[in-house]
């Protein structure tokens, strides 16, 4: 593998949209070729065709997701809203366990760009709104809320601050109300005014029923002695995804375990089971002698995944291992050998396949 040149890293502001497969996992098991299938018609027609319109850029994909930059908030949100009106459309005529649903989070802010590359709390925002959305939904920061303007049958409902991961200022998020498939909606940030008076009526009785529920609890707390658990026990589908280390040292090699593991770290934080230690701490150990338990510990996780890639003729070798840090025993192992030929056409088929059988393994 002859070594890459880097491109100069510099930074801007640029409207970011994640989409996400809602239950990709089950489709795949379901039928995976169907599904793959499904997904690439569906770019080819309603979704490639719409970036295009909106002149926004393909970042990257991955299986179950795509990562776009648009040069506008407004560009962003008319392109989500259109892909989304289409999608429902799209599955009216299909059964429910066979219907493709997105997800979808808009943020503006400042990126990272790297090459063709983008990282930064920009990004990572998106990501997080895109988790809180509903499926078919659309979900987008203050900052694009402040921005959209132009003609926009849509309705905006506050949802309030949300705390999300591995961000730790609050997050005041908009829910994008689409009312069907090209109908008509009044825009507002507020719910309407018969929804409020109804939101009265049950926060009176919720505060009745609360009122019940503290005199219960302190009437029974003597006789309620609840099981003592660690105040540090890490999350039981939790992991940390460690540098994967090249078997040469060869830059290109150091480079593409460099790729593949912040691949299969977005990939497996993806998964709304996991909870993924951010790479940004997990490189921490990078070329080091660690003793996996304290790691752990450290990162507050109870899985250790890490990893080599071993370049040969023609042909890349992964090796991964999945460790248990509260029993020091192998939890699971794989290895496979790819071809370079095949890489250079789909370089996503490593991380995709890695993140199935890593996410299968937690689980």
């Amino acid at each position: 593998m002859e070594p890459v040149s880097r491109s100069a890293v510099t930074r801007k502001l640029a409207a970011i949209l994640i989409a996400d497969v809602v239950g990709f996992s089950r489709h795949m098991e379901r039928d995976d070729a169907g599904t793959f299938a499904r997904l690439r018609e569906i770019r080819e027609r309603i979704v490639d065709p719409k970036i295009a319109e909106y002149d926004g850029r393909v970042v990257k994909t991955a299986g179950d997701g795509m990562l776009l930059e648009f040069s506008s908030a407004d560009a962003a949100l008319h392109c989500a809203i259109d892909v989304q009106r289409a999608m429902h459309a799209d599955n009216q005529s299909k059964p429910a366990d066979q219907r493709i649903e997105f997800r979808i989070g808009i943020n503006i802010g400042d990126i990272i760009v790297d090459g063709t590359d983008i990282a930064g709390d920009g990004v990572n925002v998106a990501s997080r709104l895109e988790a809180l959305a509903e499926p078919g939904g659309i979900c987008v920061s203050s900052a694009v809320r402040e921005q959209v303007h132009g003609s926009l049958d849509v309705g905006f409902t506050d949802i309030g601050e949300q705390q999300v991961k591995n961000i730790m200022r609050p997050l005041r998020v908009y829910q994008v109300m689409l009312a069907g498939a090209g109908t008509q909606a009044i825009v507002t940030d507020h719910p309407l005014p018969s929804r409020l008076g109804h939101r009265r009526r049950w926060w009176a009785v919720g505060a009745v029923l609360g009122l019940a529920g503290v005199v219960a609890a302190w009437l029974l707390l003597p006789l309620i002695k609840p099981p003592p658990t660690p105040a540090d026990s890490p999350p039981p589908l939790s992991l940390a995804i460690l540098p994967f280390a090249a078997a040469s040292d060869s830059a290109a090699d150091k480079q593409y375990a460099e790729q593949l593991t912040s691949d299969l770290t977005t990939n497996v934080g993806r998964n709304r089971s996991a909870t993924v230690a951010p790479s940004s701490l997990a490189s921490a150990f990078t070329g080091k002698t660690i003793d996996l338990p304290s790691v752990g510990r450290q990162l507050n996780v109870r899985y250790i995944a890490e990893g080599e890639i071993r370049h040969a003729a023609e042909k890349v070798s992964v090796t991964v291992r999945l460790t248990d840090t509260k029993t020091r025993k192998q939890a699971w192992s794989d290895r496979r050998e790819y071809e370079l030929a095949t890489l250079a056409v789909k370089p996503d088929n490593v991380p995709l396949q890695l993140t199935k059988r890593l996410n299968n393994a937690l689980l």
